[in-house]
Parts: structure tokens; C-alpha cells; sequence
């Protein structure tokens, strides 16, 4: 999920604009802009709560008849069939593309909202989830679930007493859950921490004197201090789990204490088993990526660094496979961005360059071609479809790619000479050696060292 403090700057100025566009009830342009914004950076949440809000305005002392509900029933029909279509087959991003084209028809359709709130939070954007929730609220009671649902949103997020209110509402519905219950008390407990304010150098043992109210508190894994401490909690939360094996919360707090003290097996084997409980929750696997990621880079490192201590290095293999691992867990967490985020042409060019790193060049092609409908992304994808067809040997096609490069850079820099030296090797591969020599030479003329441009030149005029 993405905040301000996220998002690109482009993306940032396209929000601040339509937020002043509706301070001046310049109503449509702003809608355009979050919707052209949304398209590109769908889980920016405060744009989509600014969506929400504009739209919901301009019903402000509005009420529709009955007849008129009744015909966006019928015209909504194609709409309830494809976002269905999508929701059975989990494709969280594109329900909420056809739910978000039902909300422009009517922003207060608790359906809409409902199943929004739903795409959501099983994407992991718990902030547009809340205001989602927080929204339907409003228009319609919320029912136990779903009340139940804001609860756990609001400690997420951190709203301790939204959360506590929310909880409490749902109990006078069902006052046996002793889950909810249980929420309450760890409520308590984090509450209790928050407003500690422990020092600097103090441990949590050395605050909590009372190993009764130590346990208690020990439930939130976030305020710990030192290796110790963690490790206490860690053998605290292994026994709890003994009794409720499937317990994900206390599952997340074990994988992060994991984490925290580079027990990276054990994390990821902790977070295996809520990926298993939890298939649905998008933020699981990019953890365990995440952690995969940085062991391998860490041990890459070690390797890296015997090397200078040990020529030849006796290690060349391990590394060699290490890179590997590590190339094959960029490529998952590319193809997870990409289904997670179809329309964002950034993540389309990043996999694109991580398929052609791993030689699967018509997967890189296919997502190359998305990605010069980017303007930022536009040149580099060109080169890099130039690149792939060159690889398998379609070099009319290379030729074309290049040349459309070529045309758009001015400055003979780096990228440029790098740019006519494969479109030289393109000519080369097809037999045309004056055309070949006539691109060399335009980097000769400028950078005689450059790659063995120097030695293709001498070795054609010697012919």
C-alpha cells in the first residue's frame, strides 16, 4: 500500500492538483485525475479516499426513488457477473477495476463498497480497506463481519480506540467470541505501551517489574528492545502456539521477532505456514522474498569479499548459484508486482529487464511492448525489445527497435553509443558490414576505447 511518502513525485503532483481542483469545485477534473492516477498506482490510498469523497458529495440531500434503484439493478447485472467472474478466480486488481466502474455510476452501492473493501484487504491495503469500511458505515449499519473486520483494520493501522469501539459493538452481537475478547485485552496491553514511553536505554524486563503484567503485554512483539527480550518472546509464542497451532497473529509476531534476531530459516518457515492459513494475503510472500533476498545478498557479500583474500576463489560455483537464487526470487516478486498491479508500466518494464536477465526473451518482449506506452519507460523499452529480438535472431525486427532509439536521443552519451553499437551488431549478424562500419565509426569519432570498437574498424579497413 502506498502513502504520500511513497508514490512517486509525478504522482504526488497529480493528487495535490486534483485535491485543489475540488477545493475550487472543479469536481470533473479532479475525477478524471484520481482515475487516470488510480489506473497507474492502485493501492494509493489517499487517492482512492479522495475519490470516494468527491463522489459522495454530490449525493449530499439526494435520495433515488425506488424505480431508479431498480434500473441500475438491470444495468448493473453485466457488471455483479464480471466482478464475480473475477472474485472466484481471486483477481483482486481487476474486481476492483469493474467495481470501481459500478461506483462512478453509483458511489453510495453498498455492494460496491462491500466487495471493495473485500479486494482490498485481501490485497493488503488496509488503509483504503478502512476508509472503504469506514464509508459503508455511513450509508448502511454494518454487519457483525464486517464490523468485526474495521476492528482489526483500525489496529493495523493503529487507531487503538476506534478499534476497541468497534470491537465492542460487535459483542453485543456476539458476546461468546472469545477472540475478539482476546483482541480486547491485547488492545489493552498495547495501549498500555504506547503511552509508557520507555527510555532509550532501558529493557523491557527493567520497566515491567511484574511478570504477570510482562506476560500480559507480551502479546505485541513490536516494543521490544533488546536480543533478549525477543528472545524471550519468541519461546513464549512458540508455547502459546503449541495450543493453537493456526493462530496468525501470533504466527506474524513470531516470523517478525524471527526477523529481527536474522533467524532468517525459521522466519520464513514460520511465514510458509501463514502463507498456507492466509493464501490470499498479497504482503505474505513479498516478506518471505524479502527475507529470502537479503540472506542471499548477505552471503553473496561473504563470498564477494573471500574472493579479494583468495585468488583463484575456490567458491566461484557457490556464488555463481547464489546469484542464481537470488535472480529467480527477483523474477517471483516481479511476476507477483505485475499481477498485483496490471496497469502500472513501471513494474512491467522492471520484469521485462528481469526476464531478459534470465534469457526468457518473449516473455521479456511481451512485457516490453506494455511498457512503451510509458513515456518515462518509453526509450529504454524500445532498446531492450531491440535486445530480445536480436537474442533470437529477428534482426529486421532489432533494426527497426534500435532505430526508433536512435532517433529519439540527441546526446551521443553512454546509453546512445551503447544503442548503436548492438544496431553495428545487428548489421554485423545480417552480413551488411558498411552499414555495421558506418554505426562503429559514430562512436569511434567519439570514444575511441569504447568496447572493441576500435579493433571491428582496423580490422575492416585491413580487408
Amino acid at each position: 500500500m502506498q502513502n504520500e511518502n511513497q508514490v512517486p513525485q509525478n504522482a504526488l503532483d497529480l493528487y495535490r492538483k486534483a485535491k485543489e481542483a475540488f477545493e475550487v469545485n472543479n469536481k470533473d477534473y479532479a475525477l478524471t485525475l484520481l482515475r487516470n492516477l488510480l489506473k497507474t498506482y492502485p493501492d494509493f490510498s489517499k487517492a482512492r479516499s479522495l475519490l470516494r469523497v468527491i463522489t459522495l458529495k454530490g449525493l449530499e440531500g439526494k435520495s433515488k426513488s425506488m424505480i431508479e434503484k431498480m434500473v441500475y439493478e438491470i444495468i448493473f447485472i453485466p457488471f455483479y457477473l464480471l466482478c464475480m467472474f473475477h472474485l472466484t478466480r481471486k483477481k483482486w486488481a481487476s474486481a476492483i477495476d469493474t467495481l470501481e466502474s459500478m461506483l462512478k455510476m453509483n458511489p453510495a452501492h453498498a455492494f460496491s463498497l462491500r466487495k471493495l473493501a473485500s479486494c482490498t484487504m485481501n490485497l493488503g491495503w488496509t488503509e483504503t480497506a478502512k476508509d472503504t469500511l469506514e464509508i459503508l458505515k455511513k450509508i448502511t449499519p454494518l454487519p457483525p463481519k464486517e464490523l468485526k473486520s474495521l476492528a482489526h483494520l483500525y489496529m493495523k493501522e493503529g487507531e487503538l480506540e476506534k478499534a476497541r469501539r468497534s470491537f465492542e459493538e460487535y459483542l453485543r452481537s456476539f458476546p461468546e467470541d472469545e477472540n475478539v475478547r482476546k483482541a480486547l485485552q491485547d488492545l489493552a496491553a498495547m495501549k498500555t505501551i504506547s503511552q509508557g514511553g520507555w527510555d532509550e536505554g532501558t529493557t523491557y524486563r527493567q520497566k515491567i517489574q511484574d511478570e504477570k503484567e510482562a506476560e500480559r503485554l507480551e502479546k505485541e512483539s513490536k516494543f521490544v528492545k533488546t536480543k533478549d527480550d525477543r528472545g524471550l518472546l519468541i519461546e513464549d509464542l512458540k508455547q502459546k502456539l503449541q495450543t493453537q497451532p493456526d493462530h496468525t497473529t501470533w504466527l506474524r509476531n513470531l516470523a517478525q521477532l524471527y526477523e529481527q534476531n536474522k533467524q532468517n530459516d525459521e522466519a520464513i518457515l514460520v511465514l510458509e505456514k501463514l502463507r498456507e492459513l492466509l493464501p490470499s494475503d498479497g504482503s505474505i510472500p513479498q516478506q518471505i522474498n524479502k527475507i529470502k533476498g537479503l540472506h542471499l545478498e548477505e552471503k553473496i557479500a561473504q563470498l564477494k569479499t573471500r574472493t579479494l583474500k583468495n585468488t583463484p576463489h575456490p567458491h566461484s560455483f557457490e556464488l555463481e548459484q547464489l546469484e542464481s537464487q537470488k535472480k529467480e526470487i527477483n523474477l517471483e516478486e516481479g511476476k507477483r508486482q505485475v499481477e498485483r498491479y496490471p496497469h502500472n508500466l513501471t513494474y512491467r518494464y522492471e520484469l521485462g529487464c528481469l526476464y531478459y536477465e534470465s534469457g526468457q526473451f518473449q516473455n521479456a518482449i511481451q512485457e516490453f511492448q506494455q511498457s512503451v506506452k510509458d513515456a518515462q519507460k518509453r526509450v529504454e523499452s524500445f532498446y531492450h525489445l531491440g535486445r530480445c529480438f536480436h537474442e533470437m535472431g529477428f534482426y529486421d525486427i532489432a533494426e527497426k527497435q534500435f532505430l526508433k532509439v536512435v532517433d529519439e536521443l540527441t546526446e551521443m552519451d553512454t546509453f546512445k553509443k551503447d544503442v548503436i553499437y548492438h544496431l553495428g551488431l545487428v548489421y554485423e549478424a545480417t552480413h551488411q558490414i558498411e552499414k555495421a562500419m558506418v554505426e562503429y565509426k559514430k562512436i569511434f569519432e567519439v570514444d575511441i576505447g569504447y568496447k572493441d570498437v576500435s579493433q571491428k574498424i582496423n580490422k575492416a579497413y585491413k580487408r
